[in-house]
């Protein structure tokens, strides 16, 4: 029986796979992949308290990953790195941890999401982009002193959006566009980097 102690990392990507169970894999550290599989449907993930340092289901070509409907890495609870999820064009879950890890990029685009809570991921930072969710009516962002390189929220159905508690964005600056529902922005309290708020509410 192969010993599942010490997995230091799961990569399937480009596969034709459907489904993925790794419950088992309590001691999983390293990197989870499955990007570019369009039809993977279904993944079942440990509970685990080691260090995991991406987590991607990104599908970047044609046909778009549009099976997938739930995501939940609450269990990962030293999450971070970097997170990828683009094009998983049928996600309507994505359950988050709470984790004190450094994310370095932070990609949710092209879901069904109507809600997204990630105010457990209290080192987010780099790169976010959290944009073209066009269902997405909540957004909840965490308390987080980490250098962010860039922050965009764009093409979402947002009526509001708070950001005050990312206290460190510099970089490329900020970018909230493209969000017709959006009436309300709160910034943090101080920033010294490029401004883009454009084609939102009137």
């Amino acid at each position: 029986m192969a010993n599942l102690d010490n997995i230091s990392s799961i990569s399937a990507a480009s596969q034709q796979i459907t489904s993925a169970t790794l419950g088992a894999l309590v001691n999983l550290v390293g990197a989870i992949d499955f990007s570019n599989n369009a039809t993977l449907a279904t993944i079942v993930l440990p509970a685990s308290n080691e260090v995991i340092t991406s987590f991607r289901t990104q599908k970047l070509t044609v046909p778009f990953n549009s099976v997938l409907t739930t995501i939940d890495v609450s269990g990962l609870t030293r999450l971070g790195g970097i997170f990828d999820v683009r094009r998983n064009t049928a996600l309507s879950t994505l359950l988050l941890p709470t984790s004190n890890e450094v994310f370095t990029f932070f990609f949710v685009t092209f879901t069904a999401l109507t809600s997204l809570n990630a105010s457990g991921l209290t080192k987010l930072g780099g790169n976010i982009q959290i944009t073209n969710n066009t269902s997405l009516t909540s957004l909840t962002l965490p308390v987080s002193s980490q250098l962010i390189s860039f922050f965009n929220v764009g093409a979402t159905a947002l009526t509001s959006l708070d950001f005050s508690g990312l206290t460190n964005i510099g970089g490329l600056g900020i970018q909230i566009d493209l969000n017709p529902n959006l009436t309300t922005i709160v910034f943090p309290p101080t920033f010294s980097v490029d401004l883009n708020v454009a084609n939102n509410a009137s």
